[in-house]
C-alpha cells in the first residue's frame, strides 16, 4: 500500500454549522468514528454535537469529507431542530464539506505517527472559506489508521447567524473535531 495515499477529512461539525476533519487514502475507507463540534456561551454554557455519518471522496489529488448536516445531533431535539432549520438551513444547504490537498499532509510509516497543520477549504451554508486543520495520523497496524483532526472557525464567516435563544447567545467561534479509524480496502 502506498502510504502517501490518504484522505483527510475533517469536518469538524458545526453548531448551527456542523462540520469535521479527518484523513484517509484513495484505498482507505472509514471503519468507525465520529465528527463533532463544541460551542460555548455565557455562564459556562456548552453545546456539543456529533454524528457518525459521513462520506469521503478521494480523487488522487484532493480528499473531501462530506457530512449530512441533518444527521448532526446535540442530544436535545428542540435545539437540533433550531440548529438545522433556522441556522444551518439544511433544506437549502444539506451538506458541509472539507477538502484538503493530499500533498499538504505528512504520512507515517507502520507503527509511527505524523502530525501537522494543513490548509483546507470548508464549504458550509453555501459559502466556501479557507480553514486550517490540525491532524494526527497513527498507523497502528498494517491497513489500520487512527486519524484525528481539529479546527476552529467563526460561523459568521459562513453567513450563519449566531444562535440566540431567549436572549442567550452562543459564541460564533466553534471547535470541530473528527476521530476516525480507517481501513485499507
Amino acid at each position: 500500500m502506498d502510504r502517501r495515499k490518504w484522505w483527510t477529512r475533517f469536518l469538524s461539525s458545526l453548531v448551527g454549522a456542523s462540520m469535521i476533519v479527518a484523513i484517509a487514502s484513495a484505498r482507505l475507507s472509514p471503519s468507525e468514528g465520529t465528527v463533532s463540534f463544541q460551542a460555548a456561551g455565557p455562564a459556562g454554557m456548552s453545546i456539543a454535537g456529533k454524528t457518525s455519518e459521513y462520506q469521503v471522496q478521494d480523487d488522487g489529488q484532493t480528499i473531501t469529507l462530506t457530512v449530512q448536516l441533518a444527521k448532526m445531533e446535540t442530544g436535545i431535539a428542540l435545539r437540533d431542530r433550531h440548529m438545522k432549520d433556522r441556522y444551518l438551513e439544511v433544506q437549502k444547504n444539506p451538506e458541509a464539506s472539507l477538502s484538503v490537498v493530499r500533498s499538504a499532509l505528512t504520512f507515517p510509516a507502520l507503527g509511527a505517527s505524523a502530525a501537522g497543520d494543513a490548509p483546507a477549504q470548508l464549504t458550509l451554508h453555501g459559502k466556501t472559506n479557507p480553514v486550517l486543520v490540525h491532524y494526527t495520523i497513527k498507523q497502528a497496524s498494517a491497513g489500520s489508521f487512527q486519524v484525528k483532526g481539529t479546527s476552529h472557525l467563526n460561523i459568521n464567516d459562513f453567513g450563519i447567524e449566531t444562535p440566540n435563544y431567549y436572549g442567550i447567545k452562543v459564541k460564533p467561534e466553534v471547535d470541530f473535531a473528527a476521530d476516525l479509524v480507517v481501513l485499507d480496502r
